[in-house]
C-alpha cells in the first residue's frame, strides 16, 4: 500500500513548483494525506475531508468546496 502524508507541502514554493507538487499528487498511485491552509491546492485534490474538533473526528466525503458547504449551510457558488 502506497500511503502519503504531506505537512503543509505547498509552503515557501514558488508557483511552478506548486503545479508540478499538484501534478504529482494527483498522479500518486495510493492514498494520500495532506495538512494545508492552501486551499487552491485543496480544492484540486481533497475528495475526503477529516476535521478535528474538540478531540472528536468528523469525516467528510466528498471534495473541500462540498465539505465548506456542508460546515457553512451556505453554498459557495
Amino acid at each position: 500500500v502506497n500511503f502519503l502524508v504531506l505537512d503543509e507541502p505547498t509552503n515557501h514554493l514558488d508557483i511552478q513548483s506548486r503545479e508540478v507538487l499538484l501534478d504529482a499528487v494527483k498522479k500518486f498511485p495510493g492514498t494520500v494525506m495532506v495538512v494545508s491552509h492552501d486551499r487552491h491546492f485543496l480544492r484540486q485534490i481533497t475528495n475526503r475531508v477529516f476535521h478535528l474538533d474538540h478531540h472528536e473526528l468528523h469525516v467528510y466525503d466528498g471534495t473541500w468546496d462540498e465539505y465548506q458547504e456542508r460546515v457553512s449551510g451556505l453554498p459557495l457558488s
